[in-house]
């Protein structure tokens, strides 16, 4: 019942959304298992600062990160600390234990010409030809080089019966391919690819976008309202050719949404996509545009502002934009911006290079 009461506190008061409340929900029966079969202990009363100790050092032995460990040690701070202003416990256990050193961290971002390849209306087309003829990625299918950014599709056909092509050397062929692809939007890739720009354009988060809704758009004032965490809203401008875009997407989506979905982003069924739908769908895209490393939607959350503050966009606007609580959140991208800075120093500077040589 008391726990109960805690939820109600996080979701009316402090205003979490149902996936930090849930998180909480799982921390609390953890540390209520453990107190179960390790102490016996069933009563918050009971509870002491050894105990706590004691569960936080078996999840650590247990291999669980120093991020998800502080998570934890998070939900017991804030819910000891709801107990105490009730009046159902004296002190508060946890005050003794604190967080553990989180290792630093710089964020993954994509470059600008793997956000190219990602945009390209053909990049998924030309991965999936890849597989079928055995190779792995983008590769080189006569595109131009990828690493360079060049998107042209030139040299496609050389007359190759073993891929399939036969006649499409040509200038006149490639022409025409090349009209017919264009010609060829559906509706599941002018989706995918609005998502993608609109992450890119506006550097949301991934439960921001599944929640973002039609009515959210202002086409006059070309800006988006963003309902982001603790139900806090902001504005964030966005392009004369984004907005374009979205006409073009919201135009096409009418034929599939079934009657009453205000969801922005619809499946194939006409329904309310998903996170885990659109996690796969960033996911895939930027595996084929060729970025290393992490490739969920976050990765273009911090390609947005690591690109906006490379462009000399003001710290203080970016945290607005991203919608941080604080300034330090924004900072760890000046961190980012500090390594190029270091690698233009070392290929630039007389005294750098003869140290290196040297």
């Amino acid at each position: 019942m008391v726990r109960e009461t805690f939820f109600d506190h996080l979701q009316y008061e402090k205003r979490y959304s149902s996936h930090t409340i849930e998180a909480y929900r799982c921390d609390l029966l953890q540390f209520s298992e453990y107190l179960k079969h390790t102490y016996e202990v069933e009563n918050e009363n009971q509870v002491t600062s050894v105990m706590i100790r004691s569960w936080l050092a078996s999840l650590i032995e247990a291999g669980r990160s120093a991020r998800s460990v502080n998570r934890k040690l998070s939900s017991l701070k804030t819910y000891f600390k709801h107990l105490l202003r009730l009046g159902l416990i004296e002190t508060n256990p946890v005050r003794l234990s604190t967080s553990l050193r989180i290792p630093e961290r710089l964020p993954s971002f994509a470059t600008k010409k793997e956000m190219e390849r990602a945009l390209d209306p053909h990049t998924r087309d030309r991965g999936s030809r890849n597989q079928v003829n055995g190779n792995q990625g983008l590769g080189n299918q006569g595109t131009g080089n990828p690493a360079n950014g060049h998107l042209a599709s030139g040299n496609q056909g050389t007359g190759n019966p073993a891929n399939g092509n036969r006649d499409t050397g040509s200038p006149a062929n490639e022409n025409r391919d090349t009209e017919n692809r264009d010609t060829e939007i559906t509706f599941s890739k002018r989706r995918d690819l609005i998502v993608l720009e609109v992450f890119y354009s506006t550097g949301m988060r991934l439960a921001e976008f599944d929640n973002l809704l039609i009515n959210d758009i202002d086409f006059y004032t070309k800006t988006v309202k963003v309902t982001g965490k603790r139900n806090k809203q902001r504005i964030i401008p966005v392009s004369e050719l984004l907005i374009i875009n979205i006409k073009e997407y919201l135009a096409m989506r009418e034929k599939v949404a079934i009657p009453g979905e205000n969801h922005f982003i619809i499946n194939d069924k006409g329904i309310k996509a998903g996170r885990v739908f659109i996690y796969n769908l960033v996911k895939d895209y930027l595996t084929l545009a060729g970025v290393t490393g992490s490739k969920s939607p976050h990765v273009l959350r911090h390609t947005f502002a690591t690109q906006m503050l490379n462009e000399g966009a003001d710290l203080y606007a970016i945290k607005e934009l991203l919608g941080h609580s604080s300034l330090a959140s924004t900072q760890v991208y000046t961190h980012t911006n500090v390594e190029k800075l270091k690698s233009i120093y070392k290929l630039a500077h007389p005294w750098a290079q003869t140290k290196e040589e040297s």
